[in-house]
């Protein structure tokens, strides 16, 4: 079966082979360590429509109850099922010495589209899904100052 062949559900279960295969280490390593640590301690919350620093609407991830100093990696399913490494595990996040960690996401950064996705943040303390539903973006106009964000299902195209 070639990768045309791929259905949504087949990615996602590629994906979630390969993150719990690139978690194994970790998980043999710090199994001494960590008997006390509770995954289910986790906890993830997401905001949608605040302004990020550069001016742009997106989106907002708070992640508490990581183990403290340890790595993170974010990745987007999308409803089609193609991923969008927003924090590769090449260049991990890590969570402050409370394991509290933000990530501050554009909407327009590259892969994302307006449409329900599957988010994945994987690492130590195991692998954590969420899903939620991202906006069409509409960049501010003159007669319309502020970005316009619509949550729901795609527009048609007008031709």
């Amino acid at each position: 079966m070639d990768n045309a062949q791929l259905t949504a559900s087949n990615k996602l279960l590629l994906v979630l082979s390969f993150l719990i295969l690139w978690m194994a280490p970790y998980s043999a390593h710090g199994a001494e360590s960590n008997r006390s640590f509770d995954p289910k301690a986790v906890q993830i919350h997401v905001e949608h429509g605040i302004e990020l620093p550069w001016g742009k609407p997106g989106f907002r991830i708070e992640i508490s109850g990581w183990l403290p100093d340890e790595a993170l990696s974010i990745q987007a399913i999308s409803p089609s099922g193609e991923t969008v490494d927003l924090i590769p595990v090449e260049k991990p996040l890590h969570a402050d010495h409370e394991g509290d960690v933000i990530v501050d996401i554009d909407y327009a950064r590259k892969g994302l589209t307006q449409g329900h996705w599957m988010f994945l943040i994987a690492g130590k303390p195991g692998v954590h899904v969420f899903q939620t539903d991202l906006p069409l973006v509409e960049a501010p106009t003159a007669s319309r100052p502020t970005w316009k964000l619509t949550f729901g299902t795609k527009r048609e195209k007008k031709d």
